[in-house]
């Protein structure tokens, strides 16, 4: 693994380089989701106060939870415009796909996102909106019941 080193104020820490999304934990049980190119880089970061959106002020101190690790594999070819374009989308997707699946678990009041910090603020209902609209669209527990197979056979 690719060990590369920082520094902050007059230390150097030397940590893996992962990219991927991290899932923290603040005070009053509110979750975070961050996608981060640097994960070890983003937590020592955030523990000294630097680049720590308005959310984590009000809530720290924070606790780390999980990280899911990007590591997409392009092909060199890859490497246009439209397919930078498409790189960010499906980064986008990725950490989108993560808060949907926590908000749904937990509840749009309990997590919040470095590309959705203003969720449910005045001014901002638009927003609101279209994250609520992709919450819970299909009640995917009743679809399939456990135990009763009614398929045809094959």
């Amino acid at each position: 693994m690719k060990m590369k080193t920082f520094h902050i104020g007059n230390k150097d820490f030397t940590y893996p380089v992962e990219m991927g999304v991290i899932v923290s934990k603040l005070k009053g049980g509110m979750y975070h989701v961050h996608f981060s190119n640097w994960i070890a880089k983003t937590l020592i970061e955030w523990e000294h106060m630097i680049g720590v959106d308005h959310i984590m002020k009000e809530r720290m101190p924070f606790k780390f939870v999980t990280k899911y690790l990007w590591s997409p594999n392009f092909h060199a070819r890859f490497n246009t415009p439209e397919g930078r374009i498409l790189k960010m989308q499906s980064l986008k997707a990725f950490t989108d796909g993560i808060y949907f699946n926590l908000c749904e678990k937990y509840g749009t009041d309990k997590v919040r996102s470095s590309d959705h910090t203003y969720y449910g603020e005045k001014f901002m209902e638009s927003k609101t909106q279209a994250i609520d609209e992709k919450l819970n669209v299909i009640p995917y527990e009743e679809l399939y019941v456990e135990g009763k197979d009614e398929r045809a056979n094959t």
